[in-house]
């Protein structure tokens, strides 16, 4: 909210403005929560609105953390600066009692993310990316290794932490996100140490069974760090063991961590998003292990806060060898359920874009029986 647009708003009304801030409202995406700051507000909104009103979640004890972050903004309108970090910090002294703060604080940080904070989690992002850059016979031994186990030791005691508060309606509130960030941060942890030694015997199936465990949970955490750390921990040990694994080749750039393979783990939750619009040509490619009969297709596209983002003018295509592919059906739906008349032998599968699109897409999985 710029001062220019205040003053574009009052000029076409002649008349202060009613100002309802759409933060940090969240019911249009039930999965996540919206804990951050505010921020990117004019500090001179006194002269251009009479009524200012902020939408909070549904979450209405949670919402008292951003929402003490905009008491702290509207002190600050007419001043020369307004910092949302030290709004936050003095929200958290407030609201927590000085109780229990460092893992209120650890807990506000995995729900950074919004239209506000695109680049939430930039830290512990970067700190994944380290971690795997690093030779394995060398990491167990390094500076990443420690911070990300300190990481996942604080988020697997978050949720007896924040019920210490002594808060019950806050905590009733956030136990789903509480529960997901346990076993998301139990597999982590797990990961951390098998990313050590990729060779380890049985681990593989330990990941994947741990993983089929916080899939069950619909919320969104970190958003889809953890997710991302736990892929990457499988993709390595795969390669390491020589496990054959269900592939996926696609020109079309991915945004950030929303990795490739999340349409292929069996997690309905984690996405793979599209950096920018769809153009005609553009393709996602499924390689399986070896062929095989198949029966049925299920495609999820558009996922929670990105309902508009579903395959729009895709078709559907298969091949046996890789080089010629025969067409199944037009995509043109959010959830495409294929039962096909016979069994197909398939080792490939294509999902082409016949026309550009005005929006990114959005794959949440692909099922294939």
């Amino acid at each position: 909210i710029t001062e220019d647009g205040l003053i574009k708003i009052t000029k076409i009304l002649k008349r202060k403005i009613f100002l309802w801030d759409n933060y940090p409202v969240n019911d249009f995406n039930r999965t996540r929560l919206f804990l951050g700051p505010i921020r990117n507000r004019t500090l001179k909104l006194k002269k251009y609105v009479s009524v200012y009103a902020a939408n909070p979640m549904n979450e209405y004890e949670a919402s008292k953390l951003p929402l003490l972050s905009i008491r702290s903004w509207l002190s600050a309108l007419g001043k020369p600066a307004f910092n949302p970090h030290l709004s936050m910090e003095t929200a958290i002294k407030i609201f927590s009692k000085n109780k229990n703060v460092e893992y209120l604080k650890a807990l506000i940080k995995t729900s950074y993310s919004s239209r506000l904070y695109p680049k939430a989690n930039k830290k512990l992002k970067s700190l994944i990316v380290k971690f795997l850059a690093i030779p394995i016979d060398k990491r167990i031994t390094s500076t990443e290794y420690k911070r990300l186990k300190n990481v996942f030791s604080t988020y697997i005691k978050l949720k007896e932490k924040i019920k210490e508060m002594g808060n019950t309606s806050f905590y009733k509130e956030v136990l789903p996100w509480l529960n997901k960030l346990y076993f998301l941060a139990r597999a982590s942890h797990s990961a951390l140490n098998i990313l050590c030694n990729v060779k380890v015997a049985k681990s593989y199936k330990t990941l994947v069974i741990a993983k089929k465990r916080y899939a069950r949970n619909k919320k969104v955490i970190n958003d889809f760090l953890l997710e991302y750390f736990i892929d990457s921990a499988l993709k390595e040990m795969a390669k390491g063991q020589n496990i054959k694994r269900t592939k996926i080749i696609t020109n079309i750039k991915t945004k950030s961590i929303y990795s490739t393979s999340f349409m292929i783990d069996n997690d309905r939750n984690s996405f793979f998003l599209s950096n920018g619009k769809v153009v005609r040509g553009a393709y996602i490619k499924v390689m399986l292990p070896k062929l095989k009969r198949i029966k049925q297709i299920l495609i999820l596209s558009s996922a929670a806060g990105k309902h508009y983002y579903y395959l729009r003018n895709f078709v559907l295509e298969y091949s046996r060898d890789g080089r010629r592919f025969y067409y199944i059906r037009k995509l043109n739906k959010r959830i495409v359920k294929i039962n096909l008349r016979r069994k197909l032998s398939i080792k490939y599968l294509r999902l082409r874009a016949l026309r550009s699109s005005r929006y990114p897409v959005v794959i949440r999985e692909i099922v294939i029986k």
